[in-house]
């Protein structure tokens, strides 16, 4: 078939490359999501929570200062569920996408190299960041960060959104 012939176009020096970058830009990628989504979960829900005693707060308090004058002011929404899950998914698939994004140049550059002529090695990721900062300045390891973010934040958001909504229905 066609992948039998794609496969053999490719140097296997230079697919070991790839794939070893691929790793080491995927399992901090996963790690950071994972993390940052667990931090953004709380966070949102201590901010919540704060918010619900400053509206009650303010509430009573109008509501002892002009009686009936004034009705009292109803305590905001409590963030919980699907959307906090949603809301605190897109953090961390922005942060994690954000944060991991030279490793993903690196993964590009590693999986776009051509073999050497000379037969040696293919570069590593790290001789490939190495030479991408040399050539072309550190700013370099930042391309694609906006659309990079953009894309994953939204996906993420709605994996661990879903992830958390099946796993309270299914228990």
């Amino acid at each position: 078939g066609g992948w039998h012939r794609a496969l053999a176009d490719i140097d296997t020096e230079c697919w070991k490359a790839s794939w070893a970058a691929i790793l080491v830009r995927d399992v901090p990628f996963g790690g950071l999501q994972v993390a940052a989504y667990a931090e953004a979960k709380q966070r949102l829900q201590e901010a919540a929570l704060r918010l619900h005693e400053l509206g009650s707060d303010l509430g009573s308090g109008v509501s002892e200062l002009a009686a009936d004058a004034v009705a009292p002011l109803p305590p905001p929404p409590v963030i919980e569920g699907l959307p906090l899950d949603l809301l605190a998914g897109v953090f961390a698939g922005a942060l994690a996408a954000a944060l991991t994004t030279p490793l993903d140049v690196l993964v590009t550059h590693a999986t776009t190299q051509d073999a050497p002529a000379d037969g040696s090695r293919p570069r590593g990721a790290v001789q490939l960041g190495v030479d991408l900062v040399r050539e072309q300045g550190a700013c370099t390891l930042l391309r694609g960060i906006t659309c990079r973010t953009l894309y994953y934040a939204p996906l993420i958001g709605v994996f661990f959104g879903l992830y958390e909504h099946f796993r309270r229905v299914l228990s």
